[in-house]
């Protein structure tokens, strides 16, 4: 994609320790060519060690907005001059947003994926969940499920002591009924639930080690009603491919990822972008990825 860069060009971008491989510039820059917005979007290595310069340094560069990705969710709070209540209860950001006084923090993961299950006509309210998973894709999972009004959430996780957390931290926020267990746990359930939306947070199986899942046990999947996998490389991960042959639904993460980063661009722009663009763009990130038999995280 080539644009003429000008003085009046506006910059926004992504911070991450790695970063090399992230897909939002992807995202971004065909947003801002489609809606002919005067931007560019380039991603920012930055170590936690320089973190906090590196915010300085953004605002006093007239930087618009930011997104933030791993390792910096969580510590990035500290520098902000506010934050979405939607995002303090998940204690993490993704989405800075400038103002006059400094950059506000938002979090748009759970909106991408409500938004994702909506595509899927998946309703939440008076449902049992299961999440694999206790780090910050589970917490975004937990949260938006509870604030949707699940009925049950089940905490998966290999450290009973993180799900335990993750419990505690939900409740704080809701009341709803959480149960916890650890992988071994599961496994020994002899009277597995019926799980309407099952959503695996964890990295196991991406790529390069696409032959790995989580749970390979078809019994478990014949519990599971639909199955979505965070994971958007590959495509299909060996734990939907389980899930799809045992008759369940299945969704991969990349409608998250995209729906996720449009939420921040219309955080940024104030503006709605039409379903139509969004749908162009869920295509074209479907086509970069079918492009490439081989892709680094």
């Amino acid at each position: 994609m080539s644009k003429q860069i000008t003085g009046a060009t506006s910059i926004f971008g992504v911070l991450g320790y790695p970063i090399q491989h992230s897909l939002s510039p992807l995202i971004h820059n065909q947003l801002a060519s489609e809606l002919n917005h005067d931007l560019v979007y380039v991603p920012f290595p930055v170590s936690p060690e320089t973190l906090e310069k590196a915010i300085e340094g953004a605002w006093a560069l007239e930087i618009q907005g930011l997104n933030v990705t791993i390792p910096h969710k969580e510590s990035v709070i500290p520098y902000l001059v506010h934050v979405d209540s939607f995002a303090m209860k998940m204690g993490a950001v993704n989405t800075l947003k400038r103002t006059a006084q400094g950059y506000e923090g938002y979090n748009t993961d759970g909106m991408g994926l409500l938004q994702s299950l909506t595509k899927h006509r998946i309703t939440l309210k008076g449902k049992t969940m299961m999440i694999l998973g206790s780090g910050g894709a589970a917490r975004a999972a937990a949260i938006m499920g509870a604030s949707q009004g699940v009925r049950q959430i089940w905490i998966v996780n290999r450290t009973i002591e993180h799900a335990e957390k993750l419990l505690k931290d939900v409740k704080q926020f809701y009341s709803i009924e959480v149960e916890v267990c650890s992988w071994d746990q599961l496994k020994n359930i002899e009277n597995m639930p019926s799980i309407d939306l099952c959503i695996q947070t964890t990295p196991i199986g991406m790529y390069p080690y696409a032959q790995m899942t989580p749970i390979d046990d078809p019994n478990f999947f014949s519990h599971i009603q639909t199955a979505v996998d965070l994971i958007y490389n590959p495509l299909e991960t060996q734990f939907l491919s389980l899930a799809k042959q045992a008759g369940c639904n299945i969704i991969n993460g990349l409608e998250m990822l995209v729906f996720q980063g449009i939420k921040a661009y219309e955080l940024w722009k104030e503006c709605t972008i039409s379903l139509d663009l969004q749908e162009k763009v869920l295509k074209n990130m479907e086509q970069y990825f079918i492009s490439k038999d081989e892709m680094p995280r």
